[in-house]
């Protein structure tokens, strides 16, 4: 006698780890970023930061909303996404 067995779909949301674990990669991108030359304006670090701090608070949404729920609530308006976090989520300073 043959059985067959078909296990449901499982679904695993990783997206909170793995936006938290490329936020700190451009974080310390940022820290460990020096200049080629020291008299010249440099973009770079700027947009690393941007961008560890819009994945840091996209891992924060993640952890209940799906990637197509934040991509279509908030986009890359980070002061709309920061502001629905919870208190003790808001961490920046001015």
């Amino acid at each position: 006698m043959n059985i067959e067995i078909t296990p449901g779909t499982l679904y695993l949301n990783l997206s909170p780890e793995g936006f938290h674990m490329w936020a700190t990669h451009y974080l310390k991108c940022r820290r460990d970023f020096k200049p080629p030359t020291t008299n010249e304006f440099s973009p770079v670090p700027y947009f690393l930061l941007c961008r560890a701090i819009e994945l840091e608070i996209k891992a924060r949404l993640l952890k209940n909303m799906t990637q197509k729920d934040v991509k279509t609530n908030y986009g890359h308006n980070l002061v709309k996404a920061y502001n629905v976090l919870t208190l003790s989520e808001k961490i920046l300073t001015k």
